[in-house]
């Protein structure tokens, strides 16, 4: 309607002036009539908005979706493992100073890399679980194992025969919190109390790729000082995600540490015999070494870590096995 009263106000106007004004002031007018029309349309909006009781729409430069108050929040899923320094710690890694203590001394003065230097020194919190979302019930689980010092562990193992083979157990999720509280045992507890001592683990959520230790809810007679030291070490500890690709190099290193361990107290035990018993016994520990290479087959640096990692850990359950054999014929 403005529009149209600004265009019938310029027929007017050209009717009645000369034609030099008309050229001259034209286009000043019809510019200066249409912003006034454009902001007293605006003006006038807006009016009628407050007057119908609405509140002007509020300007973003970008969307923000809307979301429910109660909506959850996405747990991060797949395998984690404790993570410091960009080197990840799991039920695989080498670990020397708390279990083996002085013996690594030997292992030290071999070749080897910086990085392999540096698992001398990692620290006895060693984690690694596979969080499991089922969309077909929505619900959560957990599998794996956490060590909180050489000797004190939790797992998902149902024994300590099963190790290493990890069942699946449902968390209690808490979207509001973004959290999963998920229950693990200590089978050595079997020995003691007749049953695992289950342990409430809470894993919150600092990202996309990380989770971390948040809560531990642990049985009366475990609430020891030392266990509770255990607990405290643990607590805030973050697990990162773990590919595949760093878990087989993970995994190569400790194994190739773990045997060059193992092979350098083969030949303490070896050196500790009586001159009379390794003279007795040479041929039979010429003929072992033939038979594990046999057995377990040759490193080959050419082969992949995977299967490098598989040489070195059959060669090292062998020569784990005979250097107790050794140590007992001293």
């Amino acid at each position: 309607g403005l529009i149209s009263c600004v265009f019938c106000i310029i027929r007017v106007f050209l009717r009645t002036a000369p034609s030099v004004c008309i050229l001259q002031f034209v286009p000043k007018i019809m510019f200066r009539l249409i912003k006034f029309s454009v902001l007293s349309a605006a003006v006038l909006a807006c009016c009628s908005s407050f007057a119908a009781g609405e509140e002007p729409a509020d300007e973003r430069l970008f969307d923000v979706p809307a979301v429910a108050p109660d909506a959850p929040v996405n747990f991060p899923t797949g395998l984690f493992a404790v993570e410091e320094r960009g080197r990840f710690y799991n039920h695989n890694t080498f670990y020397c100073r708390g279990s083996y203590g002085n013996f690594c001394i030997p292992i030290e003065k071999k070749k080897l890399t910086e990085e392999e230097k540096g698992y001398f020194y990692a620290r006895p919190v060693h984690a690694d679980v596979l969080v499991e979302f089922d969309s077909s019930t929505g619900t959560f689980s957990l599998s794996g194992h956490m060590l909180l010092n050489e000797n004190y562990r939790l797992t998902t193992a149902q024994s300590n025969e099963t190790y290493g083979s990890y069942s699946p157990r449902p968390c209690e999720r808490d979207a509001q919190q973004n959290t999963i509280k998920c229950t693990m045992s200590n089978p050595d507890e079997f020995k003691e109390h007749g049953s695992a001592a289950n342990v409430a683990v809470t894993f919150g959520v600092l990202g996309d790729q990380e989770i971390f230790l948040k809560d531990f809810e642990i049985p009366e007679y475990l609430r020891t000082d030392e266990y509770r030291d255990y607990v405290n070490i643990m607590k805030g500890v973050i697990l990162g995600a773990e590919s595949e690709q760093e878990l087989i190099h993970n995994t190569f290193i400790s194994e190739k540490l773990d045997f060059t361990l193992s092979d350098a107290l083969l030949n303490i035990y070896w050196k500790g015999l009586p001159a009379k018993v390794r003279t007795d016994i040479k041929s039979e520990q010429i003929k072992w070494i033939k038979d594990k290479e046999s057995s377990c087959g040759k490193i080959n640096p050419k082969s992949s870590e995977k299967e490098q990692a598989q040489v070195y850990k059959c060669q090292r359950l062998t020569t784990e096995k005979r250097a107790r054999y050794l140590s007992d014929l001293q």
